[in-house]
């Protein structure tokens, strides 16, 4: 049976975890099916084992750009040449991503509404130019 090896993820690090996590309940808008985190590589191609180690110690810093919906998600787009770096490596390795252009971003939820982008807008205006920090790498769960 093959596993999720083609997925590979980083997770947001504390303060900025819980700070975001605490500002969308707040704002009542729904959280996240899965952990804040920033996917670094998805190859849908199923795979029985990793292409290449991953290194769950390393610290990948990010600017936020905007927030943004993209695909299903409501999102922080980011700018990270740490994350670019990395996905670079994994191709470098044999994973193909699934999207024709790497756009490093984090998801803060799947479920929302209209009401809910404008309430995003206003929460995080200010976090335009923040810095997160994201560790942890690992072959993910989705």
């Amino acid at each position: 049976m093959a596993s999720n090896a083609g997925y590979v993820q980083v997770l947001l690090q504390e303060p900025e975890r819980s700070e975001i996590l605490g500002l969308l309940v707040q704002a009542h808008i729904e959280m996240p099916k899965y952990p804040l985190h920033c996917t670094v590589m998805y190859d849908e191609r199923p795979m029985d084992y990793p292409l290449c180690t991953v290194n769950p110690l390393k610290v990948y810093e990010a600017t936020i750009q905007n927030v943004e919906v993209l695909g299903d998600g409501l999102v922080f787009h980011l700018i990270s040449p740490s994350l670019v770096e990395e996905h670079q490596r994994l191709k470098d390795r044999g994973y193909q991503s699934s999207y024709s252009a790497y756009l490093p971003h984090m998801s803060m939820t799947y479920k929302f509404d209209k009401y809910d982008t404008l309430k995003a807008d206003f929460l995080f205006a200010s976090w335009a130019g923040r810095k997160l920090t994201f560790s942890e790498e690992q072959f993910g769960d989705k």
